[in-house]
């Protein structure tokens, strides 16, 4: 929500373009554009959660990703159900063409050494 609402006419008001104290439980007085009344505004701050099954958590077996980064190099694994990320095996590197970082930085070297 990112608008408060002012008693007497009812604007809306935009509270992200005011300097208001955004802390739990907070008074702000605020003056209405439209109306010119001055109202409060109490700020109340809640936390709310989403859940969802995680079996890979429970069992080990994660659904493996490549990310898409750039440079290749960088690229992780990354599971598509829990987000967990980790570096790539030797074998998933030679899989999908990702060199080491050690081989990018050197080929880096080996770029700038060349003369133009």
């Amino acid at each position: 929500m990112n608008t408060i609402k002012c008693p007497y006419c009812g604007n809306e008001i935009d509270w992200r373009e005011r300097n208001l104290d955004i802390k739990d439980e907070e008074v702000n007085n605020i003056l209405c554009g439209r109306c010119g009344q001055i109202f409060q505004a109490v700020t109340h701050i809640s936390i709310s959660f989403d859940v969802c099954k995680c079996d890979c958590l429970n069992t080990g077996k994660h659904d493996w990703r490549l990310t898409n980064t750039a440079p290749r190099a960088f690229s992780l694994m990354r599971c598509a159900v829990c987000g967990e990320e980790r570096d790539l095996t030797p074998e998933e590197r030679e899989r999908y063409n990702v060199p080491s970082r050690e081989e990018y930085f050197n080929e880096l070297k080996r770029q700038n050494s060349v003369k133009v």
